[in-house]
């Protein structure tokens, strides 16, 4: 399969080129006595003309298509790679419009059931392989249609455009163009009054996958699906907007939708309590595989992208009074217009990248992007039938966010991000010349109107979070990653950035009532920002001061009350999740020190070889040095309050392995200088004794309170929840582990000082007191009790099997 792939892609890659007919015209054109090297350049006269030219050229790409023509008989998967492939080919180039769509229409019909005998128009059994090993899908007969259906809008958007010099040579037959029309007219007709009966997909019939029968009949259902997806995409093509035909239809249509969704829906429930299935694998209507048929159901969404993106476009924001009679039949179905949002999400989450049309599918995208933006944010331009269904809200943002994946995902640089969203400029400032305006400041834009965004949901009334707390949660969540998305377009030096940074920062001064979850995304946003904004971490002083106050003192208790806290944000109930973010971001900070401590050795020991670069060296040396000293002092005063404080016990071990790396990079920083003297190059400056002075005074003393209070800690929680001895043996491990090697960190740093001492004649030690004299003892004794009782545990189980072997011995 994987080479037939591979052939077949490489015609589609050869025929999907735009200017290959031109230059292979010129080529014959100048070179006419060598003909082109396939069995067409044998039988085609060879002339000098233009026009000849190109009708030789468009003969072999004629024959290049006809080869394609066997992959039709080969399997499912290369049949909708074909597909999908030659309509990109008829909308790149028109002269093979006519005889893509040809193919198409005639493979279709092999589908088709004898008119002359009633009964469906489609035979879907033909689709459908049974053998004794399974069932095998044959034709995508949905992605079959919706390929007819955009090789039809390719051709009606090239006849309603300008002649171009080829389009005058070729003429599209309209006939055939018609004849296909009728067709699909007479199958929609016949589906719009059909009932599941008609197909054999009723409730009479097996769903079971433990039968080959049943496994057939899933395999038509989602085929059905398929089919009726593709018909709403053809009337969508020719929607008439004067009338309601065309939403009845579509509703209609829809309505045979719901039914089979439904019973597969059931079926596949029932199977669930049968076979104890998960809920995942058994709401999922497409995920059939795994189990023992092996059942390949391979059913995705056949309405095309720019078809909803169409459909959407005058259901949300057509106001005209003349087409309400033909829009507000669907617009007054929430139930339909939950299906067209759940639809695109469909589509966009399983967008693939050799499918996906840049220069058109970018377009469409763009365009949903801007209606869910403008759905959500219910302004006046949005139709009042749809703002009565909160329950869209959140999902327009949803389908929003994938949309700004998807142009993420296929934009190569920031300047191609800020022009593939120029269609959502209406929705920003319409009075700004947008395109006058440089990429940088247009992503600007984007990321102030979502900070407001996030800040007006945030500012929910609490009766509507009462109902909806949980999507206001989750809409939270995707503003917050559309702006990591706008962000990662910026330049970290450029102004755009920084102010985006301060309205971030101001939501967590301001923002009272948060919940967790978005706290924690919040936080991180801001946090990863200000490590990119702010030269030092002054402000993770405030934060680990007002967490202090939060939690309380280890020694004292309740310290303040909240009226005196900075940022509104960080409460009881986030502050633990603020906490850790606190310890992420001073993670990242400590990796700066470490790598400037190494740039700092580098630049010294290129200086003494005399092979440094630049001869200000000794300058940019004494730069690392001292902001390496004024970070650790800073981080200093984080840990600090930290140690002090009663920190919740599922976030000690965090904090002991935090304040772990700490020590490690003092130690580092220590060792340092070490080396330096030892080499004498040079000795440690002023403010690395400052530095030393601050972590005896600041925070080795309330390490051995800490550890004390979290072993406490640990004890208290342990006697309220029954835990068996196996997992309180890991767990009192895990925390032994912990401590032991913050103590042996703190031991090294304290034997890397006294050595730098004595070798520089200062003591170091000075406001430390020696690990050896400390008043601090590990308590193992939980250790041997938690064994203890395991061991207790499996005599137990050990006694209970030897009675059970022995009443069976005397049954």
């Amino acid at each position: 399969l994987l080479a037939r792939k591979t052939a077949v892609n490489g015609f589609l890659l050869f025929l999907n080129q735009k200017d290959l007919i031109n230059a292979f015209s010129s080529s014959q054109m100048s070179n006419s006595s060598q003909p082109f090297p396939t069995y067409s350049s044998q039988t085609l006269p060879s002339s000098s003309c233009a026009a000849s030219g190109r009708i030789s050229v468009a003969t072999i790409f004629l024959e290049m298509i006809s080869c394609l023509r066997r992959a039709l008989s080969l399997q499912s998967e290369l049949r909708r790679m074909l597909y999908i492939g030659l309509c990109k080919v008829a909308g790149n180039q028109k002269v093979l419009q006519e005889p893509v769509l040809d193919m198409l229409q005639k493979q279709f019909e092999n589908y088709l059931s004898d008119p002359s005998k009633s009964g469906p128009p489609l035979c879907l059994e033909f689709c459908i392989s049974c053998s004794k090993n399974g069932v095998t899908l044959v034709e995508p007969l949905g992605v079959l249609i919706a390929s007819i259906n955009l090789c039809l809008g390719a051709v009606q958007a090239d006849d309603t455009g300008n002649d171009s010099e080829i389009s005058s040579q070729y003429h599209l037959d309209f006939e055939m163009i018609d004849s296909i029309k009728k067709r699909m007219n007479t199958i929609c007709q016949y589906m719009m009054s059909a009932d599941l009966e008609d197909f054999n997909l009723d409730k009479s019939v097996s769903f079971s996958t433990e039968e080959i029968v049943g496994q057939r009949t899933i395999s038509m259902a989602f085929q059905f699906l398929s089919v009726l997806e593709a018909l709403i995409d053809f009337i969508i093509i020719n929607f008439n907007f004067n009338s309601a035909d065309s939403a009845i239809s579509i509703l209609k249509l829809y309505g045979l939708h719901c039914k089979m969704s439904e019973l597969l829906k059931e079926n596949l429930n029932l199977k669930r309590h049968k076979r104890k299935l998960s809920d995942e694998d058994a709401n999922s209507l497409a995920d059939v595989h795994g189990r023992k048929g092996k059942l390949l159901s391979n059913h995705e969404c056949c309405i095309r992208l720019s078809s909803l993106a169409v459909l959407l476009s005058h259901l949300l924001t057509d106001l005209e009074s003349d087409h309400e009679v033909s829009l507000n039949p669907m617009r007054e179905r929430e139930d339909f217009m939950t299906f067209l949002f759940n639809a695109v999400k469909s589509k966009l989450t399983n967008v693939q990248i050799q499918e996906f049309n840049k220069r058109k599918d970018s377009v469409s995208v763009c365009k949903l992007a801007r209606l869910f933006l403008m759905f959500f944010r219910q302004g006046n331009n949005v139709a009042a039938e749809v703002k009565k269904y909160p329950s869209l809200v959140f999902s327009s943002l949803e389908a929003f966010s994938l949309c700004i994946d998807v142009i993420d995902n296929y934009s190569t640089s920031a300047e191609s991000f800020a022009k593939s969203l120029s269609l959502m400029v209406s929705d920003f400032d319409a009075s700004l010349h947008w395109n006058s305006l440089h990429h940088l400041d247009q992503i600007y834009r984007y990321c102030v109107t979502f900070t407001k965004m996030l800040r007006r949901n945030l500012n929910t009334s609490t009766d509507d979070k009462k109902d909806s707390e949980n999507k206001v949660e989750k809409a939270s969540a995707f503003i917050i990653r559309t702006i990591e998305k706008f962000l990662a377009y910026l330049p970290r030096d450029c102004t755009f950035y920084e102010k985006v940074f301060k309205h971030i920062w101001q939501i967590c001064e301001e923002q009272i009532d948060m919940e967790p979850y978005v706290a924690r995304l919040v936080w991180n946003l801001a946090l990863s920002m200000f490590k990119e904004v702010e030269a030092k971490p002054t402000s993770l002083i405030h934060i680990a001061e007002q967490l202090h106050c939060i939690f309380g003192d280890i020694a004292d208790g309740h310290i303040t009350d909240e009226s005196e806290y900075r940022y509104s944000s960080i409460n009881a109930r986030t502050a633990s999740t603020v906490l850790g973010a606190l310890l992420n971001i001073q993670d990242l900070f400590l990796e700066d020190v470490i790598y400037a401590i190494g740039h700092a050795k580098a630049l010294r020991f290129a200086g003494a070889a005399g092979s440094a670069a630049d001869s200000s060296w000794e300058a940019n040396l004494k730069l690392v040095e001292t902001s390496a000293c004024e970070f650790l002092g800073l981080l200093l005063l984080v840990w600090h309050e930290l140690v002090q404080s009663r920190i919740p016990v599922k976030m000690i071990d965090s904090v002991i392995k935090g304040l772990e790396k700490m020590f490690k990079v003092l130690h580092l920083f220590a060792k340092y200088h070490v080396t330096m003297v030892l080499k004498k190059y040079s000795i440690p400056n002023e403010l690395f004794q400052q530095l030393t002075k601050r972590s005896g005074t600041h925070l080795i003393p309330y390490v051995y309170k800490m550890i004390s209070y979290a072993q406490e800690e640990s004890n208290s929680s342990g006697g309220k929840s029954r835990t068996s001895g196996a997992k309180a043996k890991g767990k009192i491990i895990r925390e032994m582990r912990s401590v032991s090697k913050l103590i042996f960190a703190l031991e090294n740093y304290e034997q890397c000082l006294i050595d730098l001492g004595n070798r520089c004649n200062v003591n170091y030690m000075r406001t430390i007191k020696p690990s050896v004299n400390r008043d601090f003892k590990i308590d193992v004794n939980r250790a041997r009790a938690a064994i203890r009782d395991e061991h207790e545990e499996d005599q137990q189980q050990d006694e209970l099997e030897n009675v059970v072997v022995k009443k069976s011995r005397k049954g």
